[in-house]
């Protein structure tokens, strides 16, 4: 089982990278033919549709785990589901089309101008009639634990927006609407991709009779889960927003926004291995069994371990790392950022007990409290602590509002009712602080000194595995 999460981890992760680091590459020659306001207008349209694109599936993603996995067995019983849900999701997005091009209009039209129809015709088209397959296609995939049909649709996807960006902007010289083309053409190719699994194989297709009746449970589930998913937005946009309402330096924001790639880095990682674990977690809660939840328990403290130990190592090398990656003196500069950003994504393992079994359970209403509380409480700290401690604010809240994502969901009753085993929130809580302190007092240590930090903690890693390896080899024998 271990070898299977972590082969699929890596699929998760890597595929979308690839087409990153070719982008890379691309920068200098591309970047002749942009200007800032370019980079505005992209910037602008796609925050505004991350602002709405929480509403486009209602909620839906976690009905459809939880039919899948419940009637595993009985293929018919949730395909029939699924085939409905895709009706009601194909009906809205004509109303959610309406409302994304509206907003996008008033926003959007005094910057670009007549231009504003072909980049609605490149946004909406794909929100409204791509999504859906590409939604559908990712997840059954995913849910039956084959992450290389997504890998390779992240990569071709990924190669397709590369090129059409480059030819648009280089030979087309059309600026900023070459982001908006590469856009359509990604999202044009995914749902074509998917189609044939999704339609011709699995027959998924949409039923446009809908029941009231049979709706509404549906949206009980649904839509509790929309404030969830808003809680990336609040903590990954809002800071940089309120920078700007601030009047902060304009090179601030941009040390911040360098340093915040690398908690992009760690997110990307951290929702690779939540995709690999994701089946395992739903089919052990399947079982209704002490067993089952144990076996949930001993992956968590495993998967914790790793998590802290690997944010560890790359926190105290970081000065390194940058110094290496950046040959700018102020960008590097930003490593003491880049530390604390890294070490706030520590929680991940600990945030999917809680969220995953209270998803199983559809008890979707509680979710809210985990993570939109934690992305307000992230925007209320920068609008107290900008004016104070300036960019160290934003970061120091990054860190309180992930910690408070990650911890808070073991102290809610609907899941103190679900759950029997003990997972000891604050002593992991209290572990990821110290480490944290101890890092940032270490930073700035000599190579020597951060090697033989290194080779220490590689042997408590070894012993503390050695210790424990009657779980590993139990963990070994899990299936994935």
């Amino acid at each position: 089982m271990i070898k299977k999460l972590f082969s699929d981890s890596l699929i998760y992760a890597i595929g979308p990278q690839l087409p990153k680091l070719v982008g890379i590459f691309l920068l200098p020659i591309i970047t002749r033919y942009l200007t800032a306001d370019d980079y505005a207008i992209w910037g602008l349209a796609t925050a505004y549709v991350a602002a709405l694109s929480g509403l486009r599936d209602l909620g839906f993603t976690q009905v459809l785990v939880n039919f899948f996995f419940r009637y595993t067995a009985n293929e018919k019983r949730w395909k029939i589901v699924w085939r409905q849900l895709m009706g009601i999701l194909s009906i809205w997005g004509i109303f959610y089309g309406i409302i994304l091009a509206i907003v996008l209009y008033l926003t959007l039209h005094n910057k670009v101008g007549d231009n504003i129809w072909s980049l609605l015709f490149y946004i909406v088209i794909p929100a409204v009639f791509f999504d859906i397959i590409s939604l559908y296609g990712q997840r059954f995939y995913q849910f039956s634990s084959k992450p290389i049909p997504i890998a390779i649709s992240s990569i071709c996807s990924g190669i397709i927006s590369i090129s059409v960006n480059y030819i648009a902007v280089v030979h087309w010289h059309v600026q900023y609407m070459s982001f908006f083309m590469a856009l359509f053409a990604a999202s044009l190719f995914n749902a074509l991709y998917f189609f044939r699994p999704v339609i011709l194989q699995q027959k998924l297709l949409p039923i446009f009779k809908i029941r009231i009746r049979r709706l509404m449970p549906h949206l009980k589930v649904g839509l509790p889960t929309i404030p969830h998913t808003y809680s990336a937005y609040l903590l990954n946009t809002s800071d940089r927003v309120i920078l700007d309402i601030y009047k902060q330096p304009l090179h601030l924001i941009g040390q911040y926004n360098f340093a915040y790639n690398f908690g992009n880095y760690a997110e990307l990682v951290g929702n690779a291995i939540g995709m690999a674990v994701s089946p395992f977690y739903t089919r052990s809660y399947s079982l209704r069994t002490e067993d089952g939840e144990r076996q949930v328990k001993i992956f968590t403290f495993l998967l914790q371990a790793i998590f802290l130990l690997g944010t560890v190592l790359i926190a105290i090398w970081c000065r390194e790392i940058l110094n290496a990656l950046s040959s700018n003196a102020e960008l590097a500069a930003t490593y003491p950022f880049v530390i604390i950003i890294i070490m706030s994504y520590t929680y991940r393992p600990m945030y999917w007990v809680p969220v995953s079994r209270l998803g199983f359970e559809e008890k979707t209403n509680h979710l809210w409290k985990i993570s939109f509380i934690g992305g307000l409480i992230n925007v209320v700290l920068n609008m107290i602590l900008i004016p104070f401690w300036g960019i160290y604010a934003v970061v120091v809240s990054t860190f309180i509002g992930l910690m408070y994502i990650g911890f808070s969901g073991f102290y809610l009753k609907a899941f103190k009712k679900l759950n029997s085993q003990k997972y000891y929130p604050m002593a992991w809580l209290g572990l990821i602080l110290i480490s944290t302190v101890g890092v940032m007092w270490i930073r700035d240590f000599s190579v020597i000194g951060k090697l033989s930090i290194t080779f220490g903690l590689a042997l408590l890693s070894v012993f503390v595995l050695w210790k424990n390896r009657k779980w590993i080899y139990m963990l070994k024998e899990m299936e994935l």
